[in-house]
């Protein structure tokens, strides 16, 4: 083996704020990891995206790096019926090595990776979404972070889609308790 010289004289790995004693405590200690985006609470619904260059995870990066994206977007889908919604991915660059993560108003729903299976082995790549997660009658925010491994960069297309209409005696779903983004103390 041979030497690495460098003049780094502290390392530091950075798992998710807070460590053990996790910041978000709607959502437990393992909806978020190291990412910057993830220790600022960019997943977060409410955080100020204002400032922000446009960009879709379907123009993707040139190179390797990662890159985060937001959307808010309303739901009014009626009560008394079922509506299974899954975020469907339907086009990713095949050769290139890269993860996502799905964030659904703040609770990550969802992680893909490119060149490892089981899910390549699917023709169809889905991540169930939960009534209850998803507000099926007022706002939503859904986030993704796109890391692409490889120099060539990497893209994603996804779709939300209708899984099924079902007619049943289901009682109305409550949902999920959701904290807001606030600034983070701490949080690099």
């Amino acid at each position: 083996m041979g030497s690495i010289s460098t003049s780094v004289s502290v390392w530091k790995v950075t798992g998710n704020l807070g460590g053990e004693d996790h910041i978000d405590r709607t959502r437990g200690p393992f909806n978020e990891g190291g990412l910057f985006a993830e220790r600022q609470g960019w997943h977060l619904p409410d955080f100020d995206d204002s400032q922000w260059a446009s960009g879709r995870p379907s123009e993707g990066l040139p190179r390797a790096g990662v890159s985060f994206y937001r959307t808010n977007f309303e739901l009014n889908i009626p009560k008394g019926i079922d509506y299974p919604l899954a975020l469907v991915i339907s086009n990713s660059t095949i050769d290139s090595h890269h993860r996502v993560q799905f964030y659904v108003n703040g609770y990550q729903f969802g992680k893909y990776v490119n060149h490892l299976g089981p899910q390549t082995s699917f023709p169809i790549r889905m991540v169930h979404v939960a009534q209850g997660i998803f507000n099926y009658q007022g706002p939503n925010t859904l986030a993704v972070s796109l890391w692409a491994l490889d120099s060539s960069g990497a893209k994603l297309s996804f779709d939300l889609k209708l899984k099924a209409k079902i007619e049943s005696g289901m009682a109305p779903v409550v949902n999920a308790p959701l904290t807001r983004w606030a600034p983070r103390k701490g949080a690099y």
